[in-house]
């Protein structure tokens, strides 16, 4: 079994990595995903917190959300272990992984994608999906309407964004919201309902035929 800690939105908050730190220990956590906003405004002081990254020393595959920015994308290059996922399908501990970054993530404007920019991305990962001859085991995306789209055409699909924990199957593609791992940062503070720490941990076994089954 490989085990895959699917964690997202941690806004900015410090408390996640210790629970984060906790489940990789405690489960023998091989991989983890992150589905974007790691950060809540993109800003320099907020990569700050990269180092919590690397002290993880396991792969650490991300896809930016609405929240990151280029900024923080390019700080996360320099993190040895964190690959982002953008536009690529790449191979860990025998799972093929394929992902995008939010396109609010091209600058720093937080406003999350319009219709017309959801449309653009399902292009190009519908392409990218295309190029190989195997479908990819699992899609990272952050925005749920993104991610929902490609239900029925690939096994698993991990993302984000609404901060509300989810698991579904849909045309037998299982879809796996992790909600918020940092209880919405700051703004999960002045929430009027308590916003829970979630993440989500998946098992999946290589078989024979070198599919991949979720648990």
């Amino acid at each position: 079994y490989t085990q895959i800690l699917h964690v997202s939105d941690i806004h900015n908050n410090p408390i996640a990595y210790r629970f984060i730190e906790q489940i990789v220990e405690s489960f023998g956590v091989d991989i983890i995903v992150d589905t974007g906003d790691l950060t809540d405004f993109g800003t320099p002081l907020e990569t700050l917190f990269l180092e919590k990254i690397e002290s993880l020393e396991i792969p650490y595959l991300f896809v930016a959300g609405n929240h990151d920015s280029p900024q923080v994308i390019n700080a996360l290059s320099d993190v040895k272990n964190v690959i982002n996922v953008h536009k690529k399908i790449l191979t860990v501990n025998g799972i093929e992984f394929i992902g995008i970054n939010d396109p609010a993530s091209m600058s720093n404007n937080v406003i999350p994608p319009v219709q017309e920019e959801i449309r653009e991305y399902a292009i190009k990962l519908n392409g990218l999906m295309n190029s190989r001859q195997r479908t990819p085991d699992i899609l990272l995306i952050h925005n749920p309407q993104l991610a929902k789209q490609f239900a029925g055409r690939i096994p698993t699909v991990l993302f984000g964004h609404s901060h509300q924990h989810e698991i579904e199957i849909d045309k037998g593609t299982v879809l796996v919201n992790a909600g918020t791992t940092g209880a919405a940062g700051i703004r999960g503070l002045g929430a009027t309902q308590e916003v829970p720490y979630s993440l989500v941990l998946l098992s999946f076994q290589q078989q024979q035929t070198d599919s991949t089954e979720v648990k």
